[in-house]
């Protein structure tokens, strides 16, 4: 489904308005209205679950003598949403990055930090990434993020609908329910069903979103075990 396919079939089943034949652009109170509330359903689902789709790789060279680098010149589709913990590394040196708090980062370049070994330790403010030591050649660091678009033009993520025929990141269905929900709360309906049907179908899709490890006869938990006899060991 698309936006204008959403909107219409939500008018169809909650019988609110007239079934619209297009969707941007359009001045009529309950189809700008619907638009809106599309756009809130997915801006609360985005926020609501760590979605593996929502998820991206950004990569980025430092510079000799440069400390920070501003997110916005790292991130260059402007799609920032949130770090994803525990996946900053170092691809030249092959070595993770230390990821610390702001006190933590004082504290390595003062009396705690006074020597500051091998590895690099990271922290975020003045929305920058910021490095100590300070970098001293050319390495390339890489990290996963949020994304905070999920409105498709094609295969471009964008942040704001402007087109009818836009896709999403999410299942169309899932924003469907949504937006029926929202709909009949908007107007001052019953709409306590709808909405289980919803959270019941975003549960859904979280669970299948998930990461899974699989376990099998082959499978490896990552320790090395020693076969040794029963008797005479050491002997």
């Amino acid at each position: 489904m698309t936006l204008l396919t959403i909107v219409q079939n939500s008018a169809k089943r909650t019988r609110l308005f007239e079934s619209p034949s297009f969707v941007v652009g359009n001045n009529t109170d309950e189809t700008a209205l619907a638009q809106q509330l599309l756009f809130e359903v997915g801006e609360e689902l985005k926020k609501a679950y760590n979605w593996q789709f929502q998820t991206r790789q950004q990569t980025f060279n430092t510079v000799a003598s440069q400390s920070q680098y501003e997110l916005s010149t790292i991130v260059t589709d402007n799609d920032f949403a949130a770090f994803v913990g525990n996946t900053m590394y170092d691809r030249t040196n092959n070595r993770y990055l230390q990821v610390v708090t702001t006190a933590g980062w004082q504290g390595r370049q003062s009396t705690i930090g006074a020597s500051a070994g091998i590895t690099k330790v990271i922290t975020i403010f003045e929305d920058a990434i910021n490095v100590y030591p300070t970098p001293d050649s050319i390495d390339t660091y890489v990290f996963n993020y949020q994304s905070a678009n999920w409105i498709k033009d094609g295969s471009t993520r964008i942040s704001d609908f402007d087109d009818d025929t836009n896709t999403f990141t999410f299942n169309e269905h899932l924003l469907y329910l949504g937006l029926v929900y929202k709909l009949r709360q908007e107007y001052g309906l019953p709409y306590e069903d709808e909405l289980l049907a919803f959270e019941r179908r975003a549960e859904a899709e979280a669970e299948n979103n998930r990461i899974k490890q699989t376990v099998g006869g082959n499978w490896y938990n990552g320790r090395f075990m020693i076969n040794v006899p029963d008797t005479g060991f050491g002997v």
